[in-house]
């Protein structure tokens, strides 16, 4: 976990731990004010948020449909796309490569 300094507004020097690292001009929410991630790599303040006023504290949360949120359509056809490399694939491979092996050997003799 890292920790991001928000700089400016009602949650001036408050940290935010995050798992990774967000990427430059992402935005969160902290006491009704939008910050948005510099280069320096800390959150500045950009003034009022148009989510309307959030008390200090409130955790962010992306309504679903909205840009950047989790699209269930794409983790199942993420999910089919693995279990479909490991049961399909993954053995038509290997017994590719073993027939290669075999027919390579021949050749050598």
């Amino acid at each position: 976990m890292a920790r991001y300094y928000l700089r400016g507004g009602p949650c001036n020097n408050v940290f935010r731990e995050l798992a990774t690292r967000p990427r430059v001009g992402s935005s969160i929410t902290c006491g009704g004010d939008l910050y948005i991630f510099s280069p320096a790599g800390v959150y500045a303040d950009a003034g009022s948020a148009s989510l309307g006023t959030l008390p200090p504290g409130t955790p962010d949360v992306t309504p679903a449909g909205a840009p950047g949120a989790l699209n269930t359509k794409q983790i199942g056809r993420a999910w089919h796309k693995l279990t479909h490399a490991l049961a399909v694939d993954g053995p038509h491979s290997l017994r590719k490569t073993r027939a290669q092996g075999k027919r390579a050997k021949r050749g050598v003799r």
